[in-house]
């Protein structure tokens, strides 16, 4: 395999923090980046990363088994001059590995939804269930969909269909939740 860069394994941490996949729009609108070229050819090239660009969106970036064991493992970074970034990944990935499971989470699941919700878009923005079923990925698909068919009734409660079909994702298909007939796609809290 290719040496990879301080640049290359934040990238792949990144990728994993976010759940394993993500496109460049929503990189750049929670992290303040993109995964561009010439990086994501050598992560691709390396087989750490797979990277999609659907016609008319932006890309869309997939952290492969490969790349999960590379960062599951002892992580050797190559810098021939002080780079800080060289220095600091080694801690957080020690951090990262580390860590201890998190306590579960006991508060009921609407309340758990409407605290995910901020960390992923403002009040009365529109987030995809895609990217909700990931911030809440220790929930079972049916507890989650019972609990955001009843939160679809509260007034400030808000769950649509994408109806630009160009922008519906495969993700976002696998994430949708049927009510009324209709695939609904993405959640707003907090609109009037």
């Amino acid at each position: 395999m290719t040496d990879l860069s301080p640049k290359d394994y934040a990238y792949l941490f990144l990728l994993k923090l976010a759940g394993g996949e993500i496109d460049n729009k929503e990189m750049e609108r929670r992290f303040g980046i993109r995964l561009v070229s010439p990086d994501y050819i050598t992560l691709n090239n390396s087989g750490l990363v797979e990277s999609q660009t659907p016609r008319g969106r932006s890309y869309r970036h997939r952290i492969t088994r490969q790349g999960e064991k590379l960062l599951d493992g002892k992580l050797e970074i190559k810098s021939t001059k002080f780079d800080p970034l060289a220095r600091v990944l080694p801690m957080l990935h020690d951090l990262f590995r580390e860590a201890p499971p998190a306590a579960p989470d006991d508060r009921p699941l609407h309340d758990r939804v409407r605290a995910a919700y901020p960390g992923l878009a403002g009040t009365g923005e529109w987030v995809r269930l895609a990217d909700l079923r990931t911030a809440l990925a220790d929930v079972s698909r049916d507890d989650l969909d019972r609990a955001l068919s009843a939160l679809h009734k509260e007034p400030d409660v808000r769950l649509e269909p994408e109806v630009n079909g160009q922008k519906i994702t495969p993700a976002d298909r696998s994430a949708a939740l049927r009510i009324g007939g209709e695939d609904r796609h993405k959640l707003a809290i907090g609109m009037p």
